[in-house]
C-alpha cells in the first residue's frame, strides 16, 4: 500500500494517521544538500561514546521514547 492508499483505508474508518520519523529521515530522496543529519550530529556521537549506545538511542532517550 502506498501512504495515499494507507491515509484513504484510515480516513474511511475514522482513524487518524500520525506521521513519525524521529531521525528526520536521513535516507530520503527529496532532502536538500547541507542540511543536518541528526545520527552525524557531533553531541549525539559523543553521548553515544560516552554511554556506550548508539547513536539512535541518544535522541529516543532524549525524547523519552525507550
Amino acid at each position: 500500500m502506498t501512504n495515499d492508499q494507507v491515509a484513504g483505508w484510515c480516513q474511511e474508518r475514522g482513524i487518524v494517521m500520525t506521521c513519525y520519523a524521529p531521525f528526520g529521515n536521513p535516507g530520503r530522496t527529496w532532502k536538500e544538500d547541507g542540511e543536518p543529519n541528526l545520527l552525524e550530529d557531533p553531541v549525539v556521537k559523543e553521548l553515544s561514546n560516552k554511554y556506550n549506545k548508539t547513536r539512535a538511542q541518544v535522541p529516543l532517550r532524549h525524547a523519552d521514547l525507550l
